[in-house]
């Protein structure tokens, strides 16, 4: 994958049409910077020596060999108020390429200064009038003084503060700049001024600043977090305070009314309003621009479905859907306790399931928040809490198992794993609890709570999924800009929730996919090919404008090609040289996949799916929100932050904007996907063929959230997290997906072919991408595979950083389990869950909610998806736990009796470390560099421009012998050449 960045050398009017989407919510855009030097300029005759920069002063107006001077300046003073010091007047900014209606959000005066000797401490003051007035005078920012100054030219950065700019005033004709040379009383000083730069940061119309969006949406997320705990808390405890008092049989549930007459409520939602409002409408953001709906998505088919316009509104639905999910969870509980009739003990177990379960709803929220939080400072990766910030699924993690025990202990004999309870003192009728679970579903693959409660392990199972669907329901709801809100949250509206539960089946609770970076290819190989850092030399001497790159430019406008940002910046051909001779940094960066020898995918460990090949053209671009430079460069490290909609998109770039429903469809919100169906999200290329032990599939790639991270734009190095949804579907041999037929230039806009296959058979497209496979040819999200041959949905963890990732067999690692490995280590295994998560470690799992990374779990029946151990099939020890037989004296360790209906075992294919029938593998060579690159050779020949290195394939010299026609019919198995007469081959 190769890293460009992209110039915001474009007309103003294109930037303020850039409307951004990210899983069908609008995200913010960037603001802009513009550099503008003075025309004219005055002495302060009334300050000083009363000559200001008396040696050439218009020599400031850009960078370069000639000076502004201001000789022999003495009798100075310290402060930048004192008349004693020398003055200078700057004016005739031009500010006319900021559009009408931009927002100004700040104004920096640079000057590039040196002293000639630095005793007495000298330093220069900045500060500037909007409406020309004389010094001393009331209309003037407050003077921003800097450093002291070195003997070397240093560009200070001043900040003019304490005034509200507005573009009128910067327009006006009336803005101008003094500046002020400081010292102590010491001689006579030279001050050299190099040049003397306005920087304006401003925000486009109809666009919006990253920083107050997130600042936004963080309060949104943090301020709603406090007020779901202080409805949780209190509520448990007025029912907890019923249940102490032995007359849990009448606790109000989430009634709040009554446990609620001090106010306390509308106290806590008087607060999470106003600092809505304070942080989101006082900074001029819709509820639009920071991803919000305009209806309020409603919960459980409820009556949470007000309009949202503002911040007020958004806090209407935060508080209807915080009172719908915790009300509800409430009447959980404690609504039908039973009369304890002065047991004790039965007393303080009833207690112990609302008040342990109301602090994991609490510690759940509280780790699901900070995560979010996380990801906007680019420290963790979307969603949460897998993968997260790493903190978010082990706490939650713990608390669940906290919770577990406590309950267990109260109820019955305690928790040895933290999952299910040893055994029981009270069952759910003797509590007082529903019969069947709710019938709802955990979000985003979790399972369905839905079955009958007639244990004390079928109560903690209840209580857990229920809490675990308000809870993700109602974080989802704050964070419209980091992940969609779920449907099985219940949209709609009229029907009300559910009261009563309903019988079913349901496994344990949550169950939050996770990336699988090693199950399924889904996109361009992650290497990345650093763009080329000029070679050029800039020359001693010279001026700005003479056509040669001198030392301290960064281009020269005058030396046409030779001098330009491309050729002497490592820029795109974009960027324009200015004036001033400087280079702007990129607004944008693009990461383009490519296919060939270096675009291919090694899929998992049995061979059969390495060396796929991928399509061209894909495309993602992500926008610049700040770079350590600055505006101008060198840059230095910049942070990324998207996609947005590729810039050249129809243009020469794919359109990677699409419905989820019918990526036909082109859209910019979900609005334009109401014909198409689902969502309006973004995708990475097009449709990719692949192929592993001849079994052919199609692949579509939807980005899943953010994409962040950051990038050198003087290198070319990147790091960046993503994450792809990849769905997988069958198709034929030889063409899994439905190709465009006919068309011309790829991604021009132009719908020239035909789609030969799929839901839109016959329908006009635009090739999106070409794979080197001649088999496949070129794909088109114009034509997508057919819905119903969807066999997957996998997430994958698509992070890189330019260089190589390696993993390493640790003491950590899972066992393999493939008879004769058995003690070995294997580099992955899945978890002992139901949406059976990937894994590398046990810690992987933990961080899930699951427990052993190739552990045993129950493979169909009422448990499935649960954790779970073969027990002793007769003998002393029926029913135990067992790994060996040695452990069932008379008996077997065969019994699956904790998953009735089904087995305990382990799906998929037993793991080894290799598939060798000898468990030999023997490396092959690889070749590095030149034509052949990654290529497989035997010598150096093989790779002409390059050289032949060891690589990271292998091959099983004594077995198996697959055979596969190729080069390109990888999917038609073989015993001889003339077996593959039909493929050309």
């Amino acid at each position: 994958m190769t890293a460009a960045a992209r110039s915001m050398a474009m007309p103003l009017a294109r930037c303020a049409l850039i409307v951004v989407t990210v899983l069908g919510l609008v995200a913010p855009a960037r603001a802009l910077t513009l550099d503008q030097p003075p025309t004219s300029n005055a002495a302060v005759t009334t300050r000083g020596d009363g000559n200001g920069y008396e040696v050439t002063p218009a020599n400031a107006y850009g960078p370069g060999v000639a000076q502004d001077i201001n000789s022999g300046a003495s009798n100075q003073s310290a402060t930048c108020v004192d008349v004693r010091s020398d003055a200078h007047y700057w004016s005739g900014f031009d500010f006319s390429a900021i559009p009408s209606g931009s927002t100004i959000n700040n104004v920096i005066v640079k000057q590039t200064i040196a002293i000639d000797s630095t005793n007495g401490m000298p330093t220069t003051c900045g500060r500037a009038t909007w409406d020309d007035a004389s010094d001393p005078g009331s209309d003037w920012t407050a003077y921003n003084q800097s450093a002291q100054l070195t003997t070397s030219l240093v560009t200070y950065n001043q900040p003019l503060t304490g005034h509200a700019w507005t573009l009128a005033e910067l327009q006006s004709g009336l803005f101008k700049v003094e500046t002020v040379n400081t010292t102590h009383n010491n001689g006579s000083r030279d001050f050299t001024l190099d040049t003397l730069i306005v920087t304006v940061d401003y925000t486009p119309p109809g666009q919006i600043d990253f920083t107050a969006a997130f600042k936004c949406n963080e309060t949104i997320n943090k301020e709603y977090a406090k007020y779901v705990k202080t409805l949780t808390n209190l509520l448990e405890q007025c029912n907890d305070a019923r249940v102490k008092s032995g007359a849990g049989d009448t606790a109000p549930g989430g009634d709040i009314a009554a446990c609620d007459p001090g106010g306390k409520l509308p106290a806590a939602f008087s607060k999470l309003e106003s600092h809505i409002v304070a942080r989101c409408d006082n900074a001029g953001l819709t509820p639009a621009a920071i991803g919000w709906p305009s209806t309020c998505p409603n919960f459980e088919s409820g009556s949470c479905t007000n309009a949202v316009t503002n911040g007020n509104s958004i806090a209407d639905c935060l508080d209807c859907v915080a009172r719908a999910a915790i009300d509800q969870a409430m009447d959980l509980y404690y609504l039908d306790l039973s009369a304890p009739g002065g047991d004790s003990a039965l007393i303080k177990c009833q207690s112990a399931i609302g008040k342990e379960t109301s602090k994991f709803l609490v510690a759940k929220q509280k780790a699901l928040g900070k995560c979010r939080k996380n990801i906007d400072r680019g420290t963790a990766t979307a969603p949460c809490p897998v993968p997260g910030d790493a903190k978010a699924g082990p706490a939650i993690q713990k608390a669940e198992s906290k919770k577990v025990a406590k309950i267990c202990g109260a109820c019955g004999g305690g928790s040895v794993d933290g999952v299910t309870c040893v055994s029981q003192t009270y069952d759910p009728s003797q509590i007082g609890f529903a019969g069947t679970c709710p019938d709802v579903t955990v979000p985003n693959g979790g399972p369905g709570c839905a079955a009958p409660v007639n244990t004390l392990n079928d109560l903690v199972k209840c209580v857990d999924c229920v809490t675990e669907f308000k809870v993700d329901c109602a974080d989802a709801l704050s964070r419209p800009d980091q992940s969609a809100y779920p449907s099985e949250c219940g949209g709609g509206g009229g029907g009300g929730p559910t009261p009563t539960p309903t019988g079913g089946g349901g496994p344990t609770a949550t169950r939050t996919l996770t990336p699988t970076p090693t199950t399924t290819p889904s996109g361009p190989a992650q290497t990345q090919t650093p763009t080329p850092i000029a070679t050029l030399t800039p020359i001693p001497g010279g001026s700005c404008g003479d056509g040669t790159w001198n030392v301290g430019e960064e281009c020269d406008p005058a030396g046409g090609a030779t001098t330009s940002c491309q050729a002497v910046a490592n820029t795109s051909a974009a960027f324009t040289c200015s004036g001033t001779c400087t280079c702007a940094c990129p607004s944008f960066v693009e990461f383009t996949g490519n296919s060939g020898t270096i675009g291919v995918l090694d899929s998992g460990w049995t061979g059969q799916g390495h060396d796929a090949t991928v399509v061209n053209d894909g495309t993602v671009t992500v926008g610049v929100t700040s770079c350590a430079g600055g505006s101008s460069r060198p840059c230095g490290v910049c942070t990324l932050l998207g996609p947005v909609l590729n810039l050249d998109a129809d243009a020469g770039e794919i359109h990677n904007q699409r419905c989820s429903g019918n990526t036909r469809t082109k859209c910019t919100t979900n609005a334009d996907c109401s014909g198409a169906g689902g969502t309006c999200e973004y995708y990475f290329g097009s449709n990719l063929p692949l192929v592993a032990g001849a079994v052919a599939t199609c692949v579509s790639n939807q980005i899943n959230g953010m994409i962040s991270g950051t990038a050198d734009v003087e290198s070319g190095t990147a790091a960046t997290t993503a994450n792809l949804i990849s769905r997988v579907y069958t198709g034929p041999n030889p063409n899994p997906c439905p190709k465009c037929i006919g068309d011309g230039p790829a991604n021009d806009g132009i719908r020239a072919g035909t789609c030969d296959t799929g839901p839109n058979m016959g329908l006009t497209c635009d090739v999106n991408g070409t794979s080197p496979n001649l088999f496949w040819g070129s794909t088109s999200l114009d034509c997508p595979p057919i819905p119903g041959a969807q066999v997957a949905s996998l997430p994958i963890n698509l992070s890189n950083s330019t260089g190589t990732r390696t993993v390493t067999l640790t003491s950590a690692s899972p066992n393999c389990r493939a008879p004769g490995f058995t003690t070995n280590k294997c580099f992955c295994d899945t978890c002992d869950n139901l949406a059976a998560t990937p894994c590398m470690t046990n810690a992987d799992c933990v961080a899930v909610g699951a427990t052993v990374c190739g552990g045993r779990r129950c493979i169909g029946g009422t448990n499935n998806g649960t954790a779970c151990s073969l027990t002793c099939a007769g003998g002393a020890n029926v029913g135990l736990p067992c790994t060996t037989a040695a452990q069932c004296p008379g008996s077997s360790c065969t019994s699956n009796s904790q998953c009735p209906g089904g087995a305990c075992n382990v799906p998929g294919a037993a793991t080894a470390f290799n598939q060798c029938t000898d468990t030999v593998c023997s490396p092959t060579n690889t070749c590095l560099g030149g034509a052949n690159q990654n290529g497989n050779c035997s010598v150096a020949s093989e790779c002409p421009g390059g050289s032949c290195i060891a690589g990271n394939e292998g091959t099983c010299s004594g077995g198996p012998f697959d055979q596969f026609c190729g080069p390109n019919a990888t999917f038609q198995g073989c015993a001889s050449d003339p077996d593959c007469a039909a493929q050309n081959n």
